[in-house]
């Protein structure tokens, strides 16, 4: 099931019919914005993308015996580290 359908069944009649599909609306927003704020948001996704490889790496996770938990406490650890900063 796609997750607009998972979201609505979940939500039921009352809610749902409040909710809009809108698939591409992030990618908009992100297109809509000045140059000034695209290089921040390029920086952005690199850092989470780093975060996120790092969390799911050999480094941090081993199959089987690293929890969930704790690759959760290395994406807080990264989160931490990191300082958002004017590009």
């Amino acid at each position: 099931m796609v997750a607009h359908a998972l979201i609505v069944q979940q939500l039921g009649p009352e809610w749902s019919e409040k909710l809009v599909n809108v698939p591409i609306l992030g990618v908009e927003f992100v297109a809509a914005q000045p140059e000034s704020k695209l290089r921040w948001y390029k920086k952005l996704q690199e850092t989470a993308s780093a975060m996120i490889s790092e969390a799911f790496s050999e480094h941090v996770f081993t199959p089987g015996k690293t929890s969930t938990e704790a690759c959760y406490a290395r994406l807080l650890e990264s989160f931490n580290e990191f300082e958002m900063r004017e590009c």
